[in-house]
């Protein structure tokens, strides 16, 4: 059966944000390149979706990301999607041509349904007085820098005299993917203490001991 798109960056198969293409693994050791040009700081959904959908009959879809010249992200999805489906939810950092590698995990064939779309990026916390996380003693929250340059505030309410430990943790001890947290202290009006951490934590991780003065 012959190979409908190749996996090299010379392939004919190309789709763009906001619209999907179909193809079919005719082999155990078949992979489908795809072209697809791609903006700084855009949220991107790219989805392979197989038999679970009902968009094609490949029962295990497995979905990578390459670069323009064909070097691997090290991104790639096997079953985030609905199912066995796979889904890849990206935001670059550079404007450009990126690949998507359509293919299967393990030896199955079939045929799928490849799509990308614009995916709105929401913050989750404000960058100010006015955000509405609120973090207790002893307690602890989870939020996403969603883009670069984002800032999460999270209100704390403490006791003068006591000292307590703040600690911003990611991809270094397993809690996040943040590759370097950093950490910095505003007073309840907003204003910067001028008290942050970059690296004290485990790894990349931030952990600052704060004495609260009132």
């Amino acid at each position: 059966m012959p190979d409908d798109f190749s996996d090299l960056l010379s392939t004919s198969g190309a789709v763009a944000p906001g619209s999907s293409v179909n193809g079919n693994i005719e082999s155990a050791l078949d992979s489908d390149w795809f072209r697809i040009s791609l903006t700084q700081g855009t949220r991107y959904l790219f989805d392979l979706e197989g038999a679970d959908t009902s968009r094609g009959t490949l029962v295990d879809p497995f979905l990578k990301l390459y670069f323009s010249n064909g070097t691997y992200t090290n991104i790639f999805d096997d079953d985030t999607g609905t199912g066995l489906n796979a889904r890849i939810v990206f935001i670059p950092t550079l404007t450009g041509i990126y690949y998507l590698e359509a293919t299967s995990f393990g030896a199955s064939t079939g045929t799928y349904r490849l799509s990308a779309s614009v995916a709105p990026i929401t913050d989750d916390f404000a960058a100010s007085t006015a955000t509405t996380a609120n973090l207790a003693i002893g307690g602890s929250a989870t939020g996403t820098i969603e883009t670069s340059g984002d800032i999460d505030w999270f209100r704390i309410e403490g006791i003068a005299g006591a000292t307590y430990q703040i600690d911003v943790e990611g991809a270094d001890s397993g809690l996040g993917t943040l590759a370097d947290p950093f950490l910095r202290i505003h007073l309840a009006n907003g204003t910067d203490t001028g008290l942050f951490d970059d690296d004290s934590g485990t790894g990349f991780n931030s952990s600052f001991f704060l004495t609260a003065t009132s």
